[in-house]
């Protein structure tokens, strides 16, 4: 017989939080392995001795790593999330019936910490792993990922239309910590600016997002040509089966016995090539884990005379495919088939028909 269940919400429950949580779940795992303890003295300083007690920073940082390992990048999402989802509490501290922090205390935490703290963090995360016995001498797998900004397509202006600041961003944040004093409670902001003063998205000025050709037929180099508005650091990608974005590019190295632990982790433009950062993430891991680097595994991209020698010189072991370049004859049609017409800037093929231009 066909059953049918009938929803009926009780007044009162009897339950325990950490009994709905199951024993595999890595987030159960990882407070088990991992002692959180070490956050107190690295926070410590960006407090004051006096005054309402704040959120704990473990509940911080144990926050923003929800958010890295579920790819919850934006921080009222992951707030919401949290406030649903029974094991992200658990992992937090905080029961049924608790209120789980505004979004808020994450963005004004970032401000206070600054990146020192936070990689501080990943430093003691790294040493973790090699008290555990996860980190050893071995191959360095160095790859990189794509970080998706928070800036829209919409916002892209033509460079000689934006403002471009005067003030590198850490020399401008510094002298806004020095030349300014805190605001008092009281005269915090609360409001939001009225939509009457938020830039509108129909301005003319804005590029269309996919457009790729200038006026003149010549194809258009976005990021030597167009800067976001909102976000200037960010660049735009295009990759297969992606539409157009603006992004970050991560460059990490990954190593360990089974290669499970992230060593190091730089961020740059999307624009950046892996290739060109392949010398400061090696230097970076060994400046961490104060392990030699002798080997290196990495796809094709890094695969460049200049990556050769660099790792030749350092007596670092190459697992690494030399480039396929595209435009290096085959062995099909010899450059003596192809007539070149110097007046018309053509070629023709062995057919006599003119060649269409591919690339510069």
């Amino acid at each position: 017989m066909m059953g049918k269940h009938q929803f009926a919400p009780k007044l009162y429950y009897q339950l325990s939080l950490d009994r709905l949580v199951p024993q595999d779940h890595l987030l159960r795992q990882m407070s088990e392995a991992i002692d959180f303890s070490f956050v107190y003295p690295l926070a410590r300083p960006y407090y004051s001795y006096t005054g309402q007690p704040s959120v704990d920073p473990i509940v911080l940082f144990k926050t923003l790593l929800v958010g890295y390992l579920y790819g919850i990048t934006s921080e009222r999402r992951l707030m919401r999330e949290i406030q649903v989802n029974m094991a992200y509490r658990w992992f937090l501290g905080y029961d049924l019936d608790e209120t789980i922090p505004d979004h808020s205390v994450l963005s004004k935490a970032r401000a206070r910490f600054g990146m020192e703290v936070f990689e501080h963090f990943f430093k003691h995360s790294v040493e973790l792993c090699q008290k555990a016995g996860l980190l050893s001498e071995g191959p360095v797998y160095v790859d990189t990922t794509l970080i998706q900004a928070t800036a829209s397509m919409d916002s892209l202006r033509e460079r000689n239309e934006s403002i471009r600041p005067p003030l590198p961003i850490r020399e401008y944040v510094k002298r806004l910590y020095t030349e300014n004093t805190a605001p008092t409670q009281e005269n915090e902001v609360r409001s939001l600016p009225s939509p009457s003063n938020q830039p509108s998205t129909s301005d003319n000025r804005i590029p269309p997002r996919y457009r790729k050709i200038r006026p003149d037929g010549r194809r258009r180099k976005a990021n030597n040509e167009l800067v976001s508005r909102t976000d200037p650091d960010a660049t735009v990608v295009s990759r297969r089966g992606f539409d157009m974005h603006l992004a970050y590019k991560a460059h990490i190295a990954v190593s360990g016995v089974n290669g499970q632990v992230v060593t190091a982790a730089m961020v740059t433009t999307g624009a950046r090539s892996d290739e060109h950062q392949l010398a400061e993430v090696l230097e970076c891991h060994n400046k961490l884990t104060k392990l030699p680097v002798k080997e290196v595994v990495a796809d094709a991209k890094y695969g460049t005379i200049v990556n050769y020698e660099l790792l030749d010189r350092a007596g670092v072991i190459a697992f690494i495919p030399p480039r396929e370049r595209a435009s290096e004859p085959r062995g099909v049609w010899g450059k003596n088939h192809f007539r070149y017409l110097k007046e018309q800037e053509l070629f023709l093929c062995p057919a006599g028909v003119p060649m269409k231009r591919f690339a510069h």
